[in-house]
């Protein structure tokens, strides 16, 4: 637990750290000329620390035995913008600061909302974007979808980097495993792994060496007027549906 309280909340601080350094830049420099833009930042900001109280939150009720979160409407392509801009400081400040550049490209359609937790899926998205960061260590493109169909709603994050061996691929849910060293606790993924599950929702992984990756995530629309999810423990994660693609290997 202690763990994934460290995880978590360095990407939460690291959102937060980020966003008030480029207003305090901007202030700096008395660029007021778009004032929107500091109240976006700030907004942000207090977003993300309320993020974080969140987390905590849960972490109180489970050490109490409560069983249940709140659920509401979420809107997954915004989702996908707040967590974009979350995470600037480290796909784009820390990347400049590195010599190195990383494109975001966005195609967020106008899909029908989803019944979920918007912490826990803003978490899903952190760390799916800061790992596909990880993923490209000399630059590249991070490409995030959203898509509907009748009954579902997707989410895919793709990135040009290094990409994934089948091993990697099999053990990457798993609790602790992680391919950064000390860098990782080895709980970005897991975390991932156990908030999609929560929400009826499955996991496509398609990687390969040297061919970058890409996740796709699928979840049920909102229908109905359901407001509680049950957390889950170790062996209803299970029934996540994880489906890992095969590197196919063409023949000589």
């Amino acid at each position: 637990m202690a763990g994934g309280v460290v995880h978590d909340f360095n990407n939460i601080l690291t959102s937060i750290l980020g966003r008030a350094q480029l207003i305090l830049k901007k202030l700096e420099k008395q660029g007021l000329e778009k004032p929107e833009d500091l109240l976006r930042g700030l907004k942000l900001i207090e977003e993300s620390a309320t993020d974080g109280t969140k987390i905590l939150s849960r972490i109180q009720k489970c050490t109490k035995g409560k069983k249940d979160t709140a659920l509401s409407p979420v809107d997954l392509s915004q989702i996908v913008e707040d967590s974009i801009e979350m995470t600037k400081a480290c796909w784009q400040d820390w990347a400049i600061l590195s010599g190195i550049r990383i494109d975001v490209k966005k195609d967020l359609k106008d899909i029908k909302k989803v019944l979920g937790n918007a912490t826990e899926l803003r978490e899903v998205m952190t760390n799916l974007i800061i790992n596909a960061v990880d993923a490209m260590p000399e630059g590249g493109t991070l490409s995030l979808k959203t898509e509907e169909d009748q009954r579902f709603v997707y989410l895919k994050v793709s990135d040009t980097g290094i990409g994934m061996s089948e091993d990697v691929k099999n053990k990457i849910v798993e609790p602790f495993f992680t391919t950064k060293g000390t860098k990782g606790t080895g709980l970005g993924m897991s975390v991932v792994y156990s908030i999609i599950s929560r929400h009826d929702g499955e996991i496509k992984i398609r990687s390969s060496p040297g061919r970058g990756s890409t996740f796709i995530i699928k979840l049920p629309k909102c229908k109905g007027k359901q407001n509680k999810m049950e957390s889950v423990d170790k062996e209803n994660l299970r029934s996540l549906h994880l489906e890992v693609e095969k590197t196919k290997v063409p023949s000589a």
